[in-house]
């Protein structure tokens, strides 16, 4: 299979996933690797069209043993692992008897008394008291991080562009995009999943939002997720559904764009447009740290949001 015919069935593979036929897409990868086992894209691809965790991980340790020395793949690997939790030990039933023991005298309080007590009262406060405080717990520390790593303020007058968008850099580290294809390309629809979120790696990435049309859009109809950056539906009767589904990971043109992804919310009916992003590589000073990279998505430089109100339809 020469470099041609990779290309094309890897687009054909893209588009099955877009449209949700994702065991066609699979075949497809999988016709891909057994000629071309070194298609570093077909092993990304293989990666986003797992079912779960655990093919995922069987899927990167193919990779791996072929290409060992990827950094993206055992990075990828490396954070599975641990994710990857064991079963835990089967519960055990205590039934209390009656035990008769002769009274002993209390006895006094030492050092290490003193310093339990407060976990003594603790566990025979009533359950319902002990819930009102961790939840209150739970709820500060919840909004202190969405504040912080969700909606935090965030500018691009820390960053240089080239006039172009085609390589971003603040103090040593620089991103250089390559396109995808000359013109825009818009996205209309009603949304059914927005979540800011800051990648690290690539920080001028800061919003997943999908976009659907058509059944799509009908909850009813069908039921759609958004999980680690990736887009999962089912027809609720398990057919082929009409229209689009496409998710965003948006790249706004500057802060007013920025501000404008923030407002968007779920049950929204949008008008996106940008030019779509196939590949960011990441450098630090003269060091190549990697890339992003999606499959199956739509990671887009925003130079346009619409928001209509949710009864209209997008143009």
């Amino acid at each position: 299979m020469d470099n041609t015919s990779i290309k094309h069935a890897l687009n054909e593979a893209v588009e099955n996933f877009q449209k949700g036929n994702h065991e066609r897409a699979r075949q497809i990868v999988a016709q891909i690797l057994k000629q071309a086992p070194d298609s570093e894209e077909a092993w990304i691809l293989a990666s986003q069209l797992a079912k779960n965790e655990q093919e995922e991980i069987h899927i990167l340790k193919k990779w791996l043993a072929i290409k060992p020395d990827h950094q993206v793949a055992r990075e990828r690997l490396n954070l599975l692992l641990l994710t990857d939790t064991s079963e835990a030990n089967p519960s055990q039933t205590y039934i209390p008897g009656e035990i008769k023991t002769a009274r002993k005298p209390p006895k006094p309080l030492n050092f290490v008394d003193i310093l339990l007590l407060p976990v003594i009262i603790l566990q025979k406060m009533p359950l319902y008291l002990l819930l009102i405080p961790a939840a209150l717990i739970i709820f500060v520390g919840g909004y202190i991080y969405y504040q912080t790593n969700m909606v935090a303020d965030f500018s691009y007058k820390d960053f240089i562009f080239t006039k172009g968008f085609e390589e971003i850099t603040k103090d040593d580290h620089v991103w250089r995009i390559t396109f995808e294809f000359q013109n825009n390309t818009t996205f209309s629809g009603k949304v059914r999943h927005t979540s800011p979120f800051r990648e690290g790696t690539v920080p001028m990435i800061t919003h997943d939002i999908l976009v659907t049309s058509g059944e799509y859009a009908d909850s009813t109809k069908v039921n759609t997720r958004v999980t680690n950056h990736k887009f999962f539906w089912k027809a609720v009767d398990n057919h082929q559904p009409e229209g689009t589904i496409n998710l965003l990971h948006t790249v706004p043109k500057n802060d007013e764009i920025y501000q404008q992804l923030l407002s968007i919310k779920d049950g929204d009916i949008v008008t996106i447009t940008g030019r779509e992003i196939l590949k960011i590589d990441i450098y630090t000073g003269d060091k190549y740290e990697g890339y992003w990279q999606d499959a199956g998505c739509n990671t887009t430089l925003i130079t346009s949001v619409q928001i209509l109100a949710p009864t209209e339809k997008a143009p």
